[in-house]
This record gives structure tokens, C-alpha cells and sequence, in this order.
């Protein structure tokens, strides 16, 4: 369920009119958003160029619909109307990948059900469904057994793939909630990043049992994980580091709390205890916001403020603190601004 509230924190940040950034900062604006109408319920977003034409499109599952809807780019930040391809049995998460080896971007939708693999024309079509009947509730794409040919990571286990856009059945560990791939160990293997840890590749499509996350809260049977960023060395030292955010004792409650939290690694696929930032959000994202080439983490607030934090990671290695490119404080804060409307 994080991918599905992160695409609505998404969408909540596309479609608001504009940001401005205080003095000092990289001076960047938004337009006013464009709505583009695509199937029910829309659940993952995920992009690549599907015609080749160099412009970035857009693939997006639709959950009531059974559906994705393609969304061509015409390289302005504009997109042409969706086309929407019907998919049997339920859609979820969805990944790219060249699963056939043509140079050509596809798509793997999962479900419940059976993960479906859409090979590329190239041309922003895609020819007809190949369906593999698995639980691909969770889906991730990478070549997990190194023979070049691009693999699918579900729960029942490795779909290693034969190059032509089938899979062979199951193989070794299955990963449930698979998040992200990564290497957290330096050893140029691919690992997986789960709800319940991290998971080393072993380079042949198996996996080392999980190396658990710190503990994230002082309540550990009423909270936990709850959203993540994309992995990134957030304080130069060359190692993968986490920003997560965690939910707090009442994470079932009508209102839960929740902070933002990082969590270091030590290169081996560990991590240190969490620095609490202090800031209470329930999602967060991760980028070089302002061009300055260190990563920086963006965390949309609630609706009722109509405000966005942004954290700029000028972070010193010996005190282990965020410091603001535009001013240090003792305790990690965001520069805060509202957005016009």
C-alpha cells in the first residue's frame, strides 16, 4: 500500500499551481497542473520512452479499470491523450525493462493473480499480453542471476528470463513487499530492499536471508516502515542510506503519527539507528531539488496546509546532522514555503 499513498503524494504535488524557493535557493517555479484523464482508480505511475522519439511517457495502472493507460509525451510536459490496454486478472505495481533484448521498452504489470509482460513495437504500442500465472503482488525488474537477459522479482520466487520476453517458472526466494532494487554491498550484485529488510543477491537469482532494518520506534508492535525514498548516499561517504518514514504507536489509529527518519548505511546491507529529523510526514522522495549535486529529500505535507517541505542535505559527516544549505541548526529543520495558488 506505500506505492499507492507515495503516487498520491505525487499527484497531491502535480497538481499544485507553484513553489516558490526562499533567496538563495535555486529559483524554480511550476506551471499550473494539466489533468489527463486515464482509467479508474489510477495506482502506479511509472515513465520511459516508449516510441523512441527521445521524449519521456508515461505508463499508468489503473486499479478499478483493469487497465494501463499510455501517455505519450510530446517533450514540452505535455502528454498526448492516454491509450488504455486492458489486463486480464487485475492490475498493481508496474515496472520497464527490455525483456526481449530488441532495445525496445516493455512493461510487466502484476496482481494478485499473475504478473503480465507487454513487450514494446517501439512505437508506444505494445503487442499482446503475455501472462504468467504467479503471485506478483509485488514486482520488481532486474537481472538477478547476471546472464543479461532481465528477470522479475515476485513473491513466489525469481522469474529468471529467457531473453525473449518468457520467464522460466519460479525460482529460488520469493520477496513479499518488495520495495526497491539496489546494491547496499558494494558487490555489484542487485539487492532487494523489503518491508522486512534488506536482501543480498547472490548474483545466480537467489537471495541471503534478510538483513532486518534497525528498529524504528520505541513501540515495534504498533508501528514501523511505512514509506521510503528511493536509496541514495545522502552523506558522501559512497554507501546506500535510507530515508523512510515511520509511523508512530497509533499507526492503525484514525490519526497516526508519523516522522522522517534516515538511516545510514554501513555498506554491507546495514544500517545505523535512525536520526529522527524531527519532521512529521508521512511520505517522502528523494532528488538533487536544486541542483546543487547533493541529494536533497521533499516531503509533501497535509492538505490542509497546502505547504511542502523541502530538506536540502548539506549534511556534516562528523556531527552526522543535516545542515541547510542556506543556514545550520542544531536539529535537522525544512525550509518551509506556501504555495500560490
Amino acid at each position: 500500500m506505500t506505492r499507492t499513498k507515495r503516487i498520491r503524494s505525487i499527484i497531491a504535488l502535480a497538481i499544485l499551481a507553484s513553489i516558490s524557493f526562499p533567496p538563495g535557493a535555486a529559483a524554480t517555479d511550476f506551471a499550473k497542473a494539466k489533468f489527463y484523464p486515464v482509467g479508474t482508480n489510477p495506482f502506479v505511475i511509472v515513465t520511459g520512452d516508449f516510441n523512441g522519439d527521445g521524449k519521456l511517457d508515461m505508463a499508468v495502472a489503473n486499479i478499478d479499470s483493469s487497465d494501463v493507460s499510455i501517455l505519450l509525451g510530446n517533450g514540452d510536459g505535455t502528454f498526448q491523450a492516454a491509450k488504455n490496454i486492458a489486463i486480464a486478472g487485475g492490475v498493481g505495481p508496474i515496472v520497464t525493462g527490455d525483456f526481449n533484448g530488441d532495445h525496445k521498452l516493455d512493461l510487466a504489470v502484476g496482481s494478485d493473480a499473475n504478473a503480465t509482460v507487454l513487450l514494446g513495437n517501439g512505437d508506444g504500442t505494445f503487442r499482446s499480453p503475455i501472462q504468467v500465472n504467479v503471485d506478483a503482488s509485488s514486482l520488481l525488474a532486474a537481472d538477478f542471476n547476471q546472464d543479461g537477459k532481465m528477470d522479475l522479482l515476485t513473491p513466489a520466487g525469481v522469474l529468471l528470463g529467457n531473453g525473449d520476453g518468457t520467464f522460466q517458472p519460479p525460482h529460488g526466494q520469493g520477496i513479499d513487499y518488495a520495495f526497491e532494487v539496489a546494491d547496499f554491498n558494494g558487490d555489484s550484485k542487485p539487492d532487494v530492499l523489503s518491508r522486512n529488510g534488506v536482501f543480498l543477491g547472490n548474483g545466480d537469482g537467489t537471495f541471503q536471508p534478510p538483513r532486518p532494518l534497525p528498529t524504528l520506534c520505541n513501540f515495534p508492535d504498533s508501528c514501523g516502515f511505512f514509506d521510503f525514498a528511493p536509496a541514495a548516499d545522502f552523506n558522501g561517504d559512497g554507501k546506500l542510506d535510507l530515508a523512510v518514514t515511520v509511523a508512530g504507536k497509533c499507526l492503525f489509529c484514525d490519526k497516526p503519527t508519523f516522522s522522517v527518519e534516515i538511516l545510514f548505511g554501513k555498506g554491507d546491507g546495514t544500517f545505523q539507528s535512525p536520526v529522527d529529523l524531527g519532521i512529521a510526514d508521512q511520505y517522502v522522495t528523494a532528488g538533487d531539488f536544486n541542483g546543487d549535486g547533493k541529494m536533497d529529500l521533499a516531503c509533501p505535507r497535509q492538505a490542509s496546509t497546502r505547504e511542502v517541505a523541502w530538506f536540502t542535505s548539506s549534511l556534516a559527516r562528523a556531527t552526522a546532522r543535516f545542515l541547510l544549505n542556506l543556514q545550520s541548526t542544531p536539529k535537522p529543520a525544512p525550509i518551509s514555503f506556501s504555495l500560490r495558488t
